[in-house]
């Protein structure tokens, strides 16, 4: 199976487009060229991140989120708001991806100890 990879060369955060003739699939493949990792503290007070970074033609982007605590998240343009009761809940040690559109935040809240929130842009 041969597989070709396009790039829409005139946008720089576009992510590569595979295409192939039969039915295979590529899995867990993320894209990690000029993105870095951000960490914020995160406590038993709502917080969140500064704007993420979005791709400009589809006004989204894909982003893994883990924390050293249980927390809640939530995506929103203001996510400081975020509760125990109404965020998504991040159990400590593990990763969830998540979609981020437009002018979207990380909130993050947690019912115990503080701890830290860390995210990476991926595709």
């Amino acid at each position: 199976m041969e597989f070709t990879a396009q790039k829409d060369r005139t946008n720089k955060n576009s992510v590569p487009q595979l295409s192939s003739a039969g039915a295979s699939h590529i899995t867990d493949a993320v894209y990690l060229q000029n993105y870095s990792q951000v960490n914020f503290a995160i406590s038993g007070a709502g917080a969140q991140s500064a704007a993420l970074t979005v791709d400009t033609i589809s006004g989204a982007a894909i982003y893994d989120v883990w924390s050293d605590v249980d927390c809640y998240i939530k995506i929103a343009t203001t996510a400081s708001n975020v509760t125990t009761a109404t965020g998504y809940l991040l159990r400590a040690g593990n990763s969830v991806a998540i979609i981020v559109p437009t002018d979207s935040k990380i909130g993050a809240i947690t019912s115990g100890a503080a701890g830290t929130i860390s995210y990476h842009r991926v595709a």
